[in-house]
């Protein structure tokens, strides 16, 4: 699915204009990461947005439906970011990775081979941090850019 909700092939850069309604007025987006059959986007208020085939959860959401446009993508109740914490990095591929300010690592998606950290090789359809990097980063430690 292209970036103006349908499967029709795009030649040229287009305007994402699906963000504008999900977007405040400062706010706009910092970086793009596209995955073998979804994208994320990270905005500057640290809100991720994806679109894409979601059969993994790829997209961070409940089912496991694509989406046209874009989808914010929330953290489960039990994952939720702390007022001074935000996300700053994300990478999409099979799965998707979200790193916060505060070194946490968030994870969702396919995880057959446990590329989200956990041993149950179930797909995981939210956000979820990932238990080695459960620790708060030494205030010291650089997040390498």
């Amino acid at each position: 699915m292209n970036s103006q909700g349908n499967s029709d092939s795009i030649l040229f850069p287009s305007y994402l204009y699906q963000f504008e309604p999900y977007l405040k007025e400062d706010e706009y987006m910092t970086q793009l990461s596209v995955g073998i059959l979804h994208n994320l986007v990270l905005t500057n208020h640290g809100k991720v947005f994806s679109w894409g085939f979601n059969i993994f959860g790829q997209c961070g959401v409940d089912h496991s439906n694509g989406f046209l446009g874009p989808n914010l993508v929330t953290m489960s109740k039990k994952n939720q970011l702390d007022n001074n914490d935000r996300i700053i990095k994300v990478v999409a591929n099979g799965h998707s990775l979200a790193l916060t300010n505060k070194g946490y690592v968030y994870d969702w998606g396919t995880n057959k081979l446990g590329q989200c950290g956990i041993e149950n090789p179930e797909a995981l359809y939210k956000p979820n941090q990932i238990p080695f990097f459960d620790k708060k980063m030494n205030e010291k430690d650089p997040i390498v850019d």
